[in-house]
């Protein structure tokens, strides 16, 4: 799985390969076909504000459920799924 990964201030994004847990209960894991980066991750890149790095870009993602874990009533694995959030 890859990443859009900002590390610190005033240092480019780098796109990363980064490993994934299985699904924990309630959890579904999607493989995003599409991902949006909004005008608030511009400010920690600047320095504007703290916040935990390293820090997963991309919110408002969109994609196929490839695995759920128990309990994830919600999901079935070939739906189509989106969410929202920054990663940390």
């Amino acid at each position: 799985m890859r990443a859009v990964v900002f590390a610190a201030p005033a240092t480019p994004v780098e796109v990363v390969d980064v490993g994934h847990a299985d699904p924990r209960t309630g959890e579904a894991r999607v493989h995003l076909t599409a991902a949006g980066v909004c005008h608030s991750e511009a400010h920690p890149v600047r320095g504007d504000g703290e916040v935990p790095t390293p820090l997963g870009s991309g919110p408002g993602g969109s994609g196929v459920v490839t695995a759920v874990g128990p309990a994830a009533l919600a999901f079935a694995v070939g739906c189509a799924a989106g969410g929202s959030g920054i990663c940390p």
